[in-house]
């Protein structure tokens, strides 16, 4: 309806071919327009004189010139995780419109459509439904916890002064040894929840570093940006669905031929064999792009569970440094050094399978042995370790690689970056 003179089936192709570039400009100028303000923005702060009153007075104090590489990580970290939802529902969109452009020249138009749309669309708002339903309070409960006492419920509410955040709805208490605490919830509908070995492994200061951290990802809206990108993660993997389906629609079209074929030569009829090949020879092209839609959603995919493993690794940095602005970095620091050690031992909260499952948003996630290893060491050798990470030596591919796979740094990153604060 409404087409214009001369405008065949191929018209739809390059509408969608079209639509996809736009999207792709929306993708990528956007980060990389707040990136250049976010430098910009850095470079301003990192020449202004801390000691005069004017702005463009001359500075000479060297720790402002030495604030200029923290300034810079810290404000893209910031433009790529306030970016990220925005990013990765354009990537689905764009997704959406490519694949159906691809498909438009071998199905209809509406077809392929409904085809590509249905297949990323179902799973993501199937994925939305589950992450989005259940409150803080109602998750922190299903995994055991009960309201805590008044002495927590302070602590809660004085780290949330401290970090700035209003205090959440719901503050529980698990029965666990292992020592770990996370966040959940977003609308107002937010808890926080520690273990019982948390609370006998920290000092007070130290347990209230920890409940800063947890405020400071509320503050962010971590839990919030954590959901959008495993509703676009669910979404990416029904590309991959739709391959299937046109590889499997394509082989049941073959098998039916052949049947049909061997019923007609049964019969004694001519040409049985050519109109066989001859149907072979169209499905082939549906095959080559169910499998190259397979192709195209799993790598869609891994590109996007990598950005939501980035954004939970920057997320626990700023999260940290949200702890150690409210309560100091030495508390954060030694609170993050007894978990490490104390969760290598005790893992009773996160070898149940929501347990498991939420693993990501707490404060510790399975801690390596190096983790083990760095905080058994004394305080001189991790300050040696922290020189010696900061210089960039003694990083290896495969250790880099390993921290690429994690939702949560090293502990030797995290001490070093509290200390850099200091």
């Amino acid at each position: 309806q409404g087409r214009r003179p001369g405008c065949g089936p191929d018209c739809m192709p390059s509408a969608c071919r079209t639509g996809f570039v736009l999207a792709a400009l929306v993708v990528l100028v956007g980060p990389a327009q707040g990136a250049f303000l976010a430098r910009r923005r850095s470079s301003v702060v990192a020449v202004h004189c801390p000691h005069s009153s004017r702005r463009s007075a001359p500075c000479s104090a060297a720790p402002a010139l030495a604030t200029v590489p923290v300034l810079a990580k810290r404000s893209a970290r910031h433009v790529f995780l306030d970016a990220l939802p925005t990013v990765a529902y354009s990537a689905l969109v764009a997704t959406t419109v490519v694949g159906a452009a691809f498909l438009a020249p071998v199905l209809s138009a509406h077809a392929a459509l409904a085809l590509v749309g249905g297949s990323i669309g179902g799973p993501a708002v199937a994925r939305a439904l589950q992450v989005l339903g259940p409150s803080g309070c109602r998750l922190a409960t299903s995994m055991g916890g009960v309201p805590a006492d008044a002495a927590l419920t302070a602590l809660a509410h004085e780290a949330a002064s401290a970090v700035g955040v209003p205090p959440p709805k719901g503050v529980y208490s698990i029965p666990a040894r292992e020592p770990n605490a996370f966040a959940a919830g977003v609308r107002g509908n937010t808890a926080v929840a520690v273990t019982q070995g948390l609370l006998d492994t920290l000092s007070e200061r130290e347990l209230k570093a920890v409940l800063a951290h947890e405020m400071g990802h509320l503050k962010h809206k971590d839990v919030g940006r954590n959901m959008h990108v495993a509703i676009v993660v669910a979404g990416l993997g029904g590309l991959t669905h739709a391959g299937l389906e046109l590889m499997r629609a394509a082989r049941a079209q073959n098998v039916a031929a052949r049947r049909r074929a061997g019923a007609q030569r049964s019969a004694g009829r001519a040409g049985a064999a050519n109109g066989d090949d001859a149907h072979e020879s169209s499905s082939e092209p549906i095959m080559g792009l169910g499998a190259a839609m397979c192709v195209a959603g799993l790598s869609t995919q891994a590109v996007a569970h990598a950005l939501r493993l980035g954004a939970s690794r920057a997320a626990e940095l700023e999260a940290d440094r949200a702890a150690a602005e409210a309560f100091g970095a030495d508390s954060v620091i030694n609170a993050l050094t007894k978990v490490s050690q104390r969760a290598a031992v005790h893992d009773d909260l996160r070898s149940s399978a929501l347990g498991a499952s939420m693993a990501h948003v707490m404060i510790s996630n399975r801690p390596s042995a190096a983790d083990v290893a760095f905080a058994s060491r004394s305080r001189r050798a991790q300050d040696k370790a922290d020189s010696t990470l900061q210089r960039g030596l003694g990083r290896r591919w495969l250790g880099r690689a390993a921290q690429m796979l994690s939702t949560h740094p090293s502990l030797e990153v995290r001490v070093a970056a509290l200390r850099a604060i200091n």
